[in-house]
């Protein structure tokens, strides 16, 4: 592990090679020099130089720093006035005369507008678009993003008809438990981003005919537990929520009214979970704590274990189902979302048995750099490696760990993880 404010002064050689900058330290501006010292160094031309970040933005602004840092070092040497230090340095040591360093800057400023200088979904589709054949993706495809309120009418229908139309008590139990509600937005945003991942483990099966009896036998036993309030209220914590709802008159009380009316009530789920049975065990006291628990308990529990994981099982269907839906619907329209991209590449090189595809690919380029590299997922990490990581090319990972928490920003530690295992070199600045 290399500690040095100035990276590129380091010298660089083939194989893996993980940068950790935090923000601030100058990414960009290392990435830039990286690049230099490949181009005069190593004799690289900027078209066989693959740098991906993040964004457009950030990929717009990388391409002009670039390109005016090649033209200011040209310039530098054609005067023969060199004021930029890393510039010094790459001449010193590389033993490269400046008139040699001259004609290759000039051949890569000849050069630019070939250079790959994009986004991860931009290279992507560089990349199907030259394995077209095999990867097949239709010529003719248009790129758009999947549609924000397509995916909410699709999940509507979904609620619709697998619980508001299956189930009363589960409607409830949707509708007053936020948590549930997340599960399937969370799935329809990860479907978006990740359309080939699957949820594991799948879920246990359901009996959603218990749902038909399930009030009924509940109503039974709170009827039960208020004929037993005064025999077991004495072994109850006074302060519980258990023993406040069993103590009060029942001309007031919660549990006598849900034991007598026809159907349940969205605020019923509330009183079920003061009865269950983890409830019992923080209400009783502890020279009663050999006291069985009412049975109301035990119904009361497996019923919500039977709620939650019917949730759970409704949460797998849905992604198998938007995920064929979505497909349907693009395939109608005949676009691909910018995520397809990434996921039809790794398919294809994962297919790619003789590694020619790959190799149709990887002879492009000489060295690659992933700027914001903490931005990455798996599935983008394994496009990288597998391509470029061998050890017969440059491979620049450049990020801040750091920020490799944020997964709101796509972000995913275990392919940084990755990344520090597979690298050759470790630099932090």
């Amino acid at each position: 592990l290399h500690r040095t404010p100035w990276l590129p002064m380091i010298a660089i050689s083939k194989g893996v090679t993980l940068i950790e900058a935090s923000a601030g330290t100058g990414k960009t501006y290392t990435l830039c020099r990286i690049i230099l010292r490949l181009i005069i160094s190593e004799n690289i031309p900027i078209d066989r130089i693959l740098a991906i970040t993040f964004t457009q933005v950030a990929t717009e602004e990388l391409n002009s720093r670039i390109r005016n840092l090649l033209r200011d070092s040209l310039e530098q040497i054609e005067s023969r006035s060199i004021t930029d230090e890393s510039l010094q340095n790459i001449l010193e040591q590389s033993s490269i005369e400046a008139s040699v360093a001259g004609q290759r800057l000039n051949n890569s400023l000849q050069l630019f507008d070939e250079a790959t200088i994009s986004t991860i979904h931009g290279f992507c589709k560089r990349c199907l678009e030259t394995l077209s054949l095999d990867s097949g993706v239709p010529f003719d495809a248009a790129l758009e993003p999947i549609d924000d309120d397509l995916v909410s009418q699709l999940k509507d229908e979904f609620i619709r008809i697998h619980i508001l139309e299956r189930s009363y008590l589960l409607t409830l139990a949707y509708h007053s438990t936020p948590r549930y509600s997340t599960k399937f937005k969370t799935v329809a945003k990860e479907s978006a981003s990740h359309p080939y991942a699957r949820i594991r483990p799948k879920p246990q099966t359901v009996d959603y005919g218990l749902f038909d009896n399930a009030f009924g036998d509940i109503q039974n036993g709170v009827e039960s537990l208020l004929d037993r309030a005064v025999e077991l209220i004495p072994s109850l914590k006074a302060n519980s929520r258990f023993a406040k709802r069993l103590s009060k008159p029942l001309k007031t009380n919660q549990l006598a009214s849900l034991a007598h009316r026809k159907r349940p009530l969205v605020e019923d789920l509330k009183l079920l979970e003061d009865l269950s049975l983890s409830s019992w065990l923080k209400a009783i006291k502890k020279a009663h704590k050999d006291l069985d628990p009412p049975e109301v308990c035990r119904v009361i529990d497996l019923i919500l274990a039977q709620i939650g994981n019917a949730i759970d099982g409704l949460v797998w269907e849905y992604r198998e189902w938007l995920f064929r839906l979505l497909s349907q619907e693009k395939e109608r329209r005949n676009i691909i979302s910018f995520n397809d991209l990434i996921h039809l590449l790794h398919k294809t090189l994962r297919s790619d048995a003789d590694a020619s595809l790959s190799d149709l690919i990887r002879n492009k380029y000489d060295a690659a750099l992933v700027d914001e590299f903490q931005d990455t997922d798996p599935i983008q990490y394994e496009i990288v490696h597998h391509l470029f990581g061998d050890g017969s090319k440059f491979l620049f990972y450049i990020g801040d760990p750091k920020q490799a928490i944020y997964r709101f920003r796509g972000a995913d530690i275990f392919a940084y993880f990755q990344a520090t295992e597979h690298s050759g070199d470790r630099l932090t600045q």
